[in-house]
């Protein structure tokens, strides 16, 4: 438990430091996963010479009606950095820093750190409920903010910044037990691609962390609320993989002529199902239907394009 806690303590150190990846053309995991982990590295503290900003969400229509790529590469970072994409590279570091993490197969290595999406995830919104945010917030000051068009539009963008905050907040998560938590998230013995004997290895490590969660539960909170505390903790791990799966799904942006008609079948079923407006009422054609149909699916969660999203939306 105390070599989790050090290691949460770096990591956050980690955010808060000058160190930001170069986002260039071509980054990718391979880049990544045989390096030494940046964990405790002594880097000097980020510049915070500016005053924090609100980062204003944008209503989904007008982000896909006017979306641009925009070059990274070409983006001064050093006093302001790109949190989504740079917090996926922090759990990196995270996860190259574990104990177990050289035991793995080179193979196994790419795919875990290509995990990295939800355990960044998990640090932002835990570090936004340390602070008593309600929303996510940054290490900068920066946060997410919205208006009313938006969460009108687009219910499920303000959502994927507050509800984990939320859900963390109602079971009153403390630090050790968010530490044992974000490494049973890391610890997917179900990842695509895994090693057997990796398998193995991620899954008697996710059991003894389960086990030390729950004892440290029931000692925390009693015997009596304990089992049921535990189970809503165990819960914050869906919330996690669904949030993560809907900012996957978002951040794809095919050519909406190369969707399927069978899929935005599909897809109209889901947009009905979350009350999203679609287009079953639509008579003109199909091409023009599917076009329609496949804007109101993809939302666009962030104001950054992930083109350099380390390729973690592979995993």
């Amino acid at each position: 438990m105390h070599h989790l806690l050090l290691l949460e303590e770096a990591c956050q150190k980690l955010r808060i430091s000058s160190y930001v990846i170069k986002l260039v053309p071509g980054l990718s995991i391979d880049d990544f996963y045989l390096t030494q982990s940046k964990m405790g590295s002594n880097f000097e503290p980020m510049d915070s010479s500016y005053e924090p900003v609100s980062i204003v969400l944008m209503p989904v229509q007008v982000i896909l009606d006017k979306r641009q790529v925009v070059d990274h590469s070409k983006v001064e970072q050093t006093s302001r950095r790109i949190w989504p994409i740079q917090d996926v590279a922090y759990s990196i570091e995270y996860i190259k820093a574990l104990p177990f993490y050289n035991m793995l197969d080179d193979v196994s290595k790419k795919i875990l750190i290509g995990s990295a999406l939800i355990c960044s995830n998990f640090t932002s919104a835990f570090f936004s409920y340390s602070k008593g945010a309600d929303r996510t917030t940054y290490p900068d000051g920066s946060c997410m903010t919205w208006d009313r068009q938006v969460e009108e539009q687009s219910p499920e963008v303000a959502r994927f910044h507050t509800v984990l905050i939320v859900a963390m907040r109602q079971v009153e998560l403390d630090d050790r037990e968010y530490s044992l938590l974000k490494l049973i998230i890391v610890c997917n013995p179900i990842l695509d691609g895994l090693r057997s004997y990796d398998v193995a290895v991620l899954q008697q490590m996710k059991e003894r962390c389960t086990k030390t969660l729950l004892s440290y539960v029931l000692a925390r909170r009693g015997v009596c609320e304990g089992p049921a505390y535990f189970a809503k903790i165990l819960s914050l791990i869906e919330v996690a993989t669904k949030l993560t799966s809907w900012q996957k799904v978002s951040r794809s942006a095919p050519t909406f002529s190369d969707w399927p008609w069978d899929c935005t079948r599909i897809l109209r079923r889901l947009l009905r199902q979350y009350s999203i407006p679609n287009d079953d009422t639509d008579t003109r054609d199909r091409s023009t239907k599917r076009e329609r149909t496949c804007k109101y699916g993809l939302v666009w969660c962030e104001y950054v394009h992930q083109d350099y999203l380390l390729s973690a939306e592979k995993y």
